[in-house]
């Protein structure tokens, strides 16, 4: 088992500063697949939801980033009782004015 979690953690790591690299070089919509992938794993990672709502608004994409961030917010209100963090929505309320 702690392996398997350190493995996890490694991916997640590896994921996040691939799909931080994509979006500096505008590949908007790999980093989208890659933040989905990421999301797979761990639907809780606001930095994979705040990257998937980020490309899919430069795409123009304004649903898909109002359902990126619900899904993070019914999943952290149900999993863990918590909100999405400020920044999280602050990038949600800035993308969707």
């Amino acid at each position: 088992f702690a392996l398997r979690e350190q493995m996890r953690r490694v991916f997640m790591t590896s994921i996040l500063d691939l799909l931080s690299l994509l979006m500096e070089v505008n590949q908007v919509e790999l980093a989208q697949n890659f933040a989905d992938r990421a999301l797979e794993e761990d639907p809780g990672c606001e930095e994979a939801c705040r990257i998937a709502m980020q490309a899919s608004a430069e795409m123009g994409d304004r649903a898909a980033v109002s359902r990126y961030y619900e899904r993070c917010r019914a999943y952290l209100a149900g999993e863990l009782d918590v909100d999405p963090a400020p920044q999280t929505t602050t990038i949600f309320e800035q993308l969707t004015k």
